[in-house]
């Protein structure tokens, strides 16, 4: 694995963490939405990431 994985990862997590956070915290509505959808983009970005590094993809070795 690649450092530049590594610090990619790191603050996907710590951008998640924190948006856990301020969901938790806050029982405002304003805050529920934007952080449902910074979670479901992540979880997607994720998901390609993953999918593109899978050996059968041609176009990853570009």
């Amino acid at each position: 694995m690649r450092t530049s994985y590594k610090w990619g990862y790191a603050i996907i997590f710590a951008t998640l963490a924190a948006a856990l956070v301020l969901a938790l915290t806050s029982t405002s509505q304003w805050a529920a939405a934007p952080v449902s959808l910074m979670i479901i983009f992540f979880i997607t970005l994720l998901w390609r990431q993953r999918k593109n590094r899978h050996p059968s993809n041609k176009n990853a070795e570009r």
